[in-house]
């Protein structure tokens, strides 16, 4: 897929630009967007970014803009670029020339100074204009250190603003205003408000395009007046969300059009656990949303005509990919080994990238194998590498940093790609890869799981990696991947992937199963393995261990961990056959609003445990266990963040799954009595009634199954109670009164399951 497609793509997102607005934000059904004029001219189009190019860069947001942007130009159509005058930009175009200022910009009761550059074009390209201020002269972008910058609310409100100000200096009017991410997500709230009755505003339509929806820009209540917009718009319709300012809620609310980076992308944005905590406001957004493939620009990244790399080479000759390779592990100081397999990774090392899919399993690295890490990020994954790095010097090498130069020269010597993200918008880097004969070792997220037309990629569920750690003789051959593909079993789909010093070849007869249909419960079940856990239900009452940190503790170690793993595989499209019992007393813990503030409260006190914990190491002299803390650190913060997500509905998110097909929800009766001793049978009645009705309420179905109580059971026959109790003679069994209840079927111990005759 090449950016052109995109370009063309786009060009149709923005013929979904609507054309009257409400000053609210509200959008009316009207005229199609603009692709020209009425007397044929070419609309402007103007692209408003934080990153562009190799002129500032953190990422892929900067290649996926200067891309889209380049192509619309060689296209004919009249494109700007507008990007802050950031530091980098600077340094990497010298003939900056000034186009205005000074001139003043406000927001809210700021009053801010700004300039106005440019920097030369030839025909055919864009014209890139930079807005200079001190906000942007700094080492980072959005940062430093692995921490955002404390006044990037100021930072953005003001380039959006100063941008709308300048935006009839750098097109005319009609045009398309697209912007990317959340630090332009206000230029389309700013331009339906501030600007609404400005002649020129009245001819520009907005586009905004979420390329990494897990960043928002969240900021305090306090940020409305900061930004200079009215306390109206703080309700949960436009910019509120969890008693935060969401710059990029806004944007979605204001804007025309809203595009993101991938079909597959766009569907997971409107689910709850994929849309960030903001999957309603794509919903909302209708038609107006779509997603539309990224794709890079096939003449810069062809290893045939690359003048970066080593030695030039194709699909008719790839002698060249050998001599890169060896370059590769030359200037990177690890031995030139031809067959040896070369793994590359070229990131911002992040929580997102799947760092610790990488550095927690440190065997991985004692395999024979070469591993180069390319990149920049948080600084507990660029101190884990290094240590590693150390460790073994000879197989792996790691480069703090980041060059285009660099980068043509992994792809083109690496033998396989690592791209292990827990999510991925779209992603440019395996396509870059695939060019190069790079084989993309990927996790099926995102734009990652599009196909893009292609028809031999295997889906891999598990990777087994068999080398020294594995209790084999290094050898100096190549490594064997083992793929279980399509969820199936080793014996009928196993195959083995040779990945050698080109890359790998699948073989012909290997193919990927059908997408598996939602998951069925109906069939017989020989064996059943049960996982048990029990809770008491005295929620917000009593202290520990009788009060609500026991259901805290089981919603971060089990119920949130639980959700991930099955969202995971129902997007893998592998069927989790797998029946869950929430009792209703459980269901109605998790749905009570006491819960969610309790877990919260819960959460911040794990967290600030950990942020403790380095002080607390230091003066026990416990430091090399930081690294424990740091993985529970990040792991609670995801956790907590998926719970966000879900709006704290634990419960609906299991009712969801279900509706999907993808588990069995079963029931328990009401308050978890112990049926075989209950005196009376109108009690055995109606717990199983009051827990199925209950079940209803909750799930919205009835459920085929029960969990019995602690799997206690009593079949037909005499019964004897204490003297006291009524009831006495024989009695029906547990299994009569949940065959009367409309169950069936239910689980009992193997020891008990022989005193009692199944029943149809």
């Amino acid at each position: 897929m090449t950016t052109t497609h995109r370009r063309c793509a786009a060009n149709q997102a923005y013929m979904h630009a609507r054309s009257d607005h409400r000053s609210t934000g509200e959008h009316r059904a009207g005229n199609p967007g603009l692709g020209s004029t009425e007397e044929g001219t070419p609309v402007g189009i103007v692209h408003l970014a934080a990153e562009y190019g190799w002129l500032a860069r953190t990422g892929g947001l900067a290649e996926a803009v200067s891309g889209l942007a380049s192509h619309q130009a060689a296209e004919g159509f009249p494109v700007a670029v507008v990007i802050p005058l950031h530091r980098s930009v600077r340094s990497n175009a010298p003939g900056l020339e000034r186009v205005a200022g000074p001139f003043t910009v406000q927001i809210g009761s700021r009053v801010e100074e700004a300039r106005l550059f440019r920097i030369p074009s030839k025909p055919g390209t864009p014209k890139i204009y930079c807005v200079e201020h001190s906000y942007f002269d700094r080492a980072g972008i959005y940062g430093e250190g692995g921490k955002d910058y404390a006044d990037n609310l100021q930072r953005w409100s003001f380039f959006c603003r100063a941008a709308l100000e300048l935006l009839p200096r750098v097109t005319r009017s009609p045009c398309v205003l697209h912007c990317h991410d959340w630090h332009t997500a206000l230029a389309p709230v700013y331009l339906r408000t501030y600007h609404r009755d400005q002649p020129f505003a009245l001819g520009v339509r907005t586009v905004l395009t979420v390329h990494n929806a897990g960043f928002q820009g969240h900021f305090p209540p306090e940020a409305m007046p900061e930004i200079g917009l009215p306390w109206e718009l703080y309700t949960w319709e436009y910019l509120e969300w969890h008693a935060q300012v969401n710059l990029l809620k806004g944007g979605l609310k204001f804007a025309d059009a809203v595009t993101t980076v991938s079909p597959t992308h766009a569907h997971e944005l409107r689910t709850p656990v994929g849309g960030f905590g903001l999957h309603n406001v794509f919903l909302w957004l209708g038609d107006r949303f779509s997603g539309i493939v990224n794709g890079i620009d096939t003449c810069e990244w062809n290893p045939a005509t690359d003048s970066q790399i080593t030695a030039r080479y194709s699909t008719a000759d790839l002698s060249g990919k050998a001599r890169c390779k060896a370059a590769l592990q030359r200037s990177f100081g690890l031995p030139q080994r031809r067959r040896i397999p070369l793994f590359a990774m070229t990131a911002r090392l992040t929580h997102q990238k799947g760092l610790e899919l990488i550095t927690g399993e440190y065997t991985l690295f004692m395999l024979e194998a070469q591993f180069i890490f390319l990149g920049t990020g948080d600084s507990r994954y660029e101190q884990m590498l290094k240590m590693y790095e150390s460790r073994w010097p000879d197989r792996i090498s790691v480069h703090l940093g980041f060059s285009e130069r660099l980068e043509h020269r992994l792809m083109a010597g690496a033998d396989i790609y690592l791209m292990p993200s827990l999510y991925e918008p779209c992603g440019l880097a395996q396509l870059r890869a695939e060019r190069y004969g790079a084989v993309p070792l990927a996790r099926r997220v995102g734009g990652l799981g599009h196909d893009r037309g292609r028809r031999d990629r295997v889906p891999v569920r598990r990777v087994q990696l068999r080398g020294p750690a594995a209790g084999r003789p290094a050898c100096d051959g190549p490594l064997s991947l083992h793929a279980i593909v399509g969820g199936g079993h080793a014996g009928r789909d196993g195959a083995r992937l040779q990945l050698g010093t080109v890359g790998g070849a699948v073989p012909g007869g290997l193919s990927p199963h059908p997408r598996p249909g939602p998951s069925t419960m109906s069939g017989p079940m020989d064996f059943v393995l049960a996982l048990h856990s029990h809770l008491p239900y005295v929620l917000n009452h009593g202290r520990w261990p009788h009060g609500s940190d026991w259901i805290c503790e089981a919603a971060l170690d089990t119920y949130l961990p639980l959700l991930l793993e099955l969202e995971a595989l129902e997007h893998d499209g592998v069927a989790a056959p797998i029946t869950i019992g929430i009792t209703p007393v459980l269901a109605n813990q998790l749905q009570s609003p006491d819960f969610v503030t309790e877990f919260e409260a819960y959460i911040a006190q794990r967290l600030q445990t950990c942020a403790d914990a380095p002080a607390s190491l230091a003066e026990t002299g416990d430091g090399h266990l930081l690294p424990l803390v740091g993985f529970w650190e990040r792991r609670i913060t995801s956790l907590r963040d998926l719970f966000r997500r879900l709006e704290g509905d634990i419960a609906g998110a299991f009712r969801r799954l279900e509706e999907r097909g993808r588990l069995e929800l079963i029931a328990c009766g009401a308050t978890h009595g112990f049926l075989p001793l209950l005196g009376r049978d109108d009690s055995i009645r109606l717990q199983l009634k009051l827990g199925r009705a209950e079940h209803r309420r909750i799930f919205g179905r009835d459920p085929d199954g029960l969990w019995l109580p602690e799997c206690a059971y009593r079949p037909r026959g005499p019964w004897a109670p204490v003297p006291e109790a009524p009831g006495r003679g024989t009695r029906a069994g547990i299994e009569e009164h949940v065959s009367e209840a409309g169950y069936r079927y239910f689980f009992v111990d193997s020891h008990l399951a022989a005193a009692g005759p199944a029943f149809d």
